[in-house]
Parts: structure tokens; sequence; C-alpha cells
């Protein structure tokens, strides 16, 4: 059920933003560099191919809803053993704070939403130059960035299909223990779109106002409460702490990802100053690669 309400809403959002850059277009309309400004968006969309992958994410994401959850079962049923269980993530079995189940359900509405209702606001106060335009690119990214998000963090819960950490708990009534989302715990949903909407804001956020002193406190305000979200799954007894460090990888990994590949090319106005010098466009994103004796592995960092 979950999943069919955010089908629709997100269609709606991907459509809305769709229709304003197509009508743009029909209307042959061309952006020069006036439209590349400060406050201005930094993403390119290719409508044909954004709107492709948003509907496959999308299709994915309702899959469980359409076939059903009938087929999936936790993988060791009424008989998980708790000392299977690394000694790390054996401590949250047994929580069931109530408290923190609704926090983490209120949490991820706000962090789904909040970069929707915070773009729309910046461009109503900021007034930037390709107005409504560029919002519906970044719509578009935040969007796509989210249902890639879901989609993939559903098509990994099905494959490795582990058990709920109340599944181990035989003080929980045997139905609940077997029903099909209690193997659908790694890697942590709420934690994974939490941490890529607040990534997928907040860069795009410092590329839209590379100046403002606001970039560092966006930055930790989103991903605060990200993190706020995860720990409060495992407290609720619904993730265990690995399920919740995976989603905020994953999660963060997508909300870099998407958005990085849709920045712009910069044009020449804005590569050059008034005496062709190279100018700087604010903060960029670089990913090296870093090899070792003992192995391998991606550096990113922003300058």
């Amino acid at each position: 059920m979950r999943h069919s309400f955010l089908f629709v809403v997100f269609s709606c959002v991907w459509l809305l933003a769709a229709k304003d850059i197509f009508a743009k277009e029909q209307s042959g309309y061309k952006q020069d560099s006036r439209l590349h400004g400060v406050n201005a968006s930094p993403y390119d969309v290719d409508l044909g191919l954004d709107l492709g992958l948003t509907i496959g994410a999308i299709t994915i994401l309702g899959l469980p809803d359409i076939i059903g959850h009938e087929i999936i079962r936790p993988w060791c049923g009424l008989d998980c053993d708790k000392n299977d269980i690394n000694s790390m993530d054996r401590r949250v079995v047994g929580n069931t704070s109530k408290f923190a189940d609704v926090f983490s359900d209120v949490g991820l509405g706000v962090s789904d939403a909040l970069p929707f209702v915070l773009g729309t606001l910046d461009v109503l106060i900021s007034h930037p130059p390709d107005a409504w335009s560029g919002w519906a690119k970044d719509t578009m990214v935040l969007a796509e960035t989210l249902s890639l998000t879901l989609a993939s963090t559903n098509l990994i819960k099905y494959v490795v299909r582990r058990p709920r950490p109340f599944v181990y708990s035989d003080q929980v009534d045997d139905q609940i223990r077997l029903a099909p989302d209690s193997s659908l715990s790694f890697p942590s949903g709420h934690t994974s779109s939490s941490f890529a909407m607040a990534t997928a804001y907040s860069f795009t956020f410092m590329h839209r106002h590379p100046n403002t002193p606001l970039v560092i406190p966006v930055w930790i305000g989103t991903l605060g409460l990200a993190a706020a979200v995860g720990v409060a799954r495992t407290q609720a007894g619904e993730h265990f702490y690995t399920d919740v460090i995976a989603g905020a990888v994953l999660g963060a990994g997508m909300g870099l990802l998407v958005p990085y590949l849709h920045l712009r090319e910069a044009n020449s106005s804005e590569k050059q100053g008034d005496n062709g010098n190279t100018a700087d466009n604010g903060p960029k994103l670089t990913l090296l690669p870093l090899i070792t004796s003992s192995g391998g592995g991606l550096v990113v960092s922003f300058h």
C-alpha cells in the first residue's frame, strides 16, 4: 500500500516537472548564458532518458504490490537464532520503542518531502534567472534520485532476504515473524531514502548558492535528520545497525551520483571571466581511484 501511494505521488511530481521542461522546449525556448548564473539550476536534464529511468524505477518499486509478497519469507522461519548474529547487531534484538518507530516514519516523510518544499521556496524567495524551468530540472533530479534509491534498496532487500530483529524474538507473534515484510531488513529503506534526499538536496543547494554561508548548515541539518531516522529504526527494532549503515552508504552514494551526472557543462561565459581567465564556479566534486597493497577504493572530495 505504501509503495502504491509513493507510485502515485512520485508520478505526479515527475509529470509536473516534465511538463514544464517539455513546454519550454516545444515553444523553442533556448537557455542563454544569463540563465546560467548564480542561483540557477546546476543541472541539464534529458527528458527522454530521465523519464525512462524514473518510470523504470517506479515499476520496480511497485512490483511487490503487483506480484504479491507471498513468495517472500524469512529464510530461517521461526528457527532464527540470535546467536548467529554478529555481536554488534545482536544488541538490537529486543528493542521495541514505539516512539522511535513513529519518529522514523515521520522523519522519513519529512526527509523525502523537505527537498521539494525547500526547492520551491528557494525559487519564490531568491528569484533565480531560470525561474520555474530551473525548479523543474531540480525536481526531476531529486525525484529520480529518490526513485532509483528506493528501487535499488528494494532489489537488494528481495535478494538478501535478511530477517528483521524482531524475528529473533519469541515474544513476537508467529504471524508477524513470518510476514513477508519481516524478511526485508537489509538494507534499511528509511535510511537509504533519507540519506539520498539529504545528500541530493544539499548538493543541489551547494551548487545553486556556492557563496552562501548556509551551505555547511544545510549539509549538517539534512544529514543529521537522516542519521536520526536511521538510529530510530534500530531503537524500534525494525533494523540492525548494519542495515542502517548499508542504507546510509547506498543513499548517500545515490544522492551524490545522480545529481553529479546531471551537472551541466559550463559554457564559455561561465568558464571565462572578462579577461578570458577561468572563473571559479563554486565547489566541485572529485572522484579519484585509490589503490593500496591491501586493496582499492574511491576517494570522494569537494573543493
